[in-house]
């Protein structure tokens, strides 16, 4: 059997999961622990729609390699690009939004000048004497920082952990 690559190319696989955990596994058992659990072991399967999801991920996927992004397109396409009316076969209005994004940071001098370092660095970290397993969106360890990208459609939610935290906004 061929080792799994947890950290990476195996990041988002139920096996990766179960090992360790992260902020979205910790939300997903806050919200219901049995359905939690039935997802991990394979019983469940999410049915909600992932559109936010994937245009943080179409975001994030732009700022980490043109390549990635390329390949995040081919990959998720027939979600992203309308198939009917007036639009069709063009991307749909969510992914317009997101190319907003896109273009509100690349214009962001402030932006720019910080995202500079390595970019979706898997890390990994006993929280409460439980293994968990984060991505930093762009890690700066020359110069002591990282940089984070967040998408989202409301506010952000800071009561996510109750423990300690810095933030910084620039």
């Amino acid at each position: 059997m061929t080792e799994l690559d947890l950290l990476g190319k195996d990041y988002y696989s139920n096996e990766s999961s179960i090992k360790y955990w992260s902020i979205s596994q910790y939300k997903r058992f806050r919200e219901c622990e049995a359905r939690a659990l039935a997802e991990l072991q394979g019983d469940w399967t999410d049915t909600r729609d992932n559109t936010a999801l994937l245009v943080g991920n179409y975001v994030h996927s732009y700022f980490e390699s043109k390549k990635a992004h390329e390949e995040f397109k081919g990959q998720n396409g027939s979600e992203m690009i309308s198939t009917r009316g007036t639009t069709k076969g063009q991307l749909k209005k969510d992914y317009l939004v997101a190319e907003q994004m896109i273009e509100a940071l690349k214009n962001d001098y402030q932006f720019m000048k910080y995202y500079q370092g390595k970019k979706e660095v898997a890390i990994t970290g006993l929280l409460g004497g439980v293994e968990f397993k984060g991505k930093i969106d762009c890690l700066n360890v020359d110069c002591g920082y990282f940089v984070d990208i967040k998408t989202t459609k409301g506010p952000v939610d800071d009561k996510v952990l109750e423990w300690p935290r810095a933030r910084l906004l620039v």
